[in-house]
């Protein structure tokens, strides 16, 4: 399961607190918070999905890594 930003060890957990404290809605609100996805963006999508889904965990998903 996927359940953080491996870069920055911040869980999606930890992410979702803020979200729903501070009613974030977008990935650059939330990163007034937290540094994340400044790597290998790999966590980019799943953050984009704890947004818009609430959830903290996922199955691995495949994306396209050129429009990163």
């Amino acid at each position: 399961m996927v359940d953080r930003c491996v870069c920055f060890d911040k869980t999606f957990t930890e992410m979702k607190k803020v979200i729903d404290k501070h009613n974030i809605t977008t990935l650059d609100e939330l990163k007034k918070y937290f540094i994340f996805g400044e790597n290998c963006r790999i966590c980019l999508p799943y953050v984009e999905l704890v947004l818009s889904s609430g959830k903290t965990e996922f199955e691995p998903i495949n994306f396209n890594y050129d429009n990163l």
